[in-house]
């Protein structure tokens, strides 16, 4: 679960998303940056820094950012390095997606699986979990070769794991206590 820090953050900015009707065009746009800090730890460093000043950290953002993102999410990067918040971008984001999920009557699951779904099988997929939940379902697929075969579907609090290495597993451990 995201922090307080993350869900006041996030509040905020969809808040103004939400009066500006702009909330998928800020998740987009705050995808990209993650990617861009994610692929760039030595932003976040600099952004964060303690011996930098906050006026030059303004100028490195303006530099760097200006008129490259919305004034939107330029502001709100704005707010985060001035009060020394952008290294909880990462979390941010995700309560941003989640409360734009909720607002939108959406659950995100993902789905672990050894090869790609084939489009016909994610959308039964799909439908069988919006008529379990009797919400709209974004599925969101990570290939695990790992886990063999089956899937695993987390979502929320939630997890079911129907793998074929984890029905390995416990047959494993299931014959050990017949042997021992």
């Amino acid at each position: 679960m995201t922090g307080t820090v993350e869900n006041v953050y996030s509040k905020a900015l969809f808040e103004i998303g939400l009066e500006e009707n702009s909330l998928n065009l800020l998740a987009d746009e705050l995808e990209g940056l993650d990617e861009v800090f994610k692929s760039n730890p030595e932003l976040v460093k600099l952004f964060s820094s303690p011996s930098l000043a906050t006026g030059e950290k303004m100028a490195a953002l303006e530099r760097i950012f200006k008129g490259r993102i919305s004034d939107t999410v330029f502001n709100f990067l704005c707010v985060l390095v001035s009060k020394n918040r952008i290294r909880n971008f990462s979390g941010i984001l995700r309560a941003f997606k989640d409360a734009i999920n909720e607002h939108s009557g959406i659950i995100e699951v993902a789905a672990v699986v050894a090869m790609p779904l084939k489009p016909e099988v994610k959308a039964r997929l799909c439908q069988k979990l919006e008529a379990v939940t009797g919400r709209k379902i974004n599925l969101v697929e990570k290939v695990e070769p790992s886990i063999l075969g089956g899937i695993i579907l987390n979502y929320g609090n939630m997890q079911m794991d129907s793998s074929v290495k984890s029905k390995l597993e416990a047959f494993g451990r299931q014959l050990k206590s017949v042997v021992v």
